[in-house]
């Protein structure tokens, strides 16, 4: 099939910059563990409004954001 043709089915590693990735792992994301004293507990204080000024909007650049290169 076109897949096998294409070697869909076999990936090769990943080479992103200088590191090659062979197994991607998940990340894992936990609650991070303090180990000093915060002055106030950690106690929530009373939520402040952010200040808001309203300004003019310069042009966005011609440059893409991203640039992914593709070594074929």
């Amino acid at each position: 099939m076109l897949v096998d043709i294409l070697g869909l089915n076999q990936p090769e590693p990943i080479e992103v910059g200088p590191a090659i990735v062979d197994k991607p792992e998940p990340i894992s994301i936990e609650p991070t563990i303090i180990d000093f004293p915060l002055p106030d507990g950690g106690a929530v204080t009373e939520a402040h409004p952010a200040p808001m000024m309203p300004a003019s909007v310069a042009p966005s650049a011609g440059a893409p954001l991203v640039q992914i290169i593709l070594n074929i």
